[in-house]
């Protein structure tokens, strides 16, 4: 046992990464481009509710997600902000293709926590407190694929 001790120790450095603090835009410029959602919640979103995007400005991040709700009638257009300097984003990789970037805005209304998870090409990103119109809080995940940019036609 003592003799694998040094291996073990070896491979949970390999496996776990300390957390680093990433710059706002340089994550969204990272993630920015389209998305197809494969599962919104606990369902699989109708065709249009389907394309999600993330995009940068020169001090904003803005994550867009539809979600129409199991129960239907109430769809929201998913907008979500992230004002660089209210923005505070912890990586954590776990393995060369499991990367994982919390993103916390802070702002007069308290803290609002996003997870953004990348493993092996696919997305999982939670927003922890979603809140409905109705006021129903929950936490809602969003299972999603980068889509392929379409080459131009030669």
């Amino acid at each position: 046992m003592i003799r694998m001790l040094p291996l073990l120790l070896t491979f949970l450095s390999l496996s776990l990464q300390a957390a680093e603090t990433m710059d706002p835009l340089q994550f969204f410029e990272k993630v920015r481009g389209n998305y197809v959602i494969l599962i919104a919640g606990t369902q699989v979103p109708k065709e249009d509710n389907k394309l999600g995007y993330v995009t940068v400005e020169s001090e904003e991040g803005l994550i867009v997600l539809p979600y129409c709700h199991k129960t239907g009638g109430v769809c929201d257009p998913g907008f979500r902000s992230f004002p660089t300097h209210q923005t505070e984003i912890i990586v954590e990789s776990y393995e060369p293709n499991d990367t994982q970037y919390t993103l916390t805005v802070t702002d007069a209304d308290g803290s609002r926590k996003y997870v953004w998870e990348e493993r092996n090409g696919v997305i999982h990103f939670l927003d922890e407190s979603y809140t409905l119109a109705s006021g129903e809080a929950f936490p809602l995940e969003f299972i999603m694929e980068k889509k392929q940019p379409v080459p131009p036609i030669p």
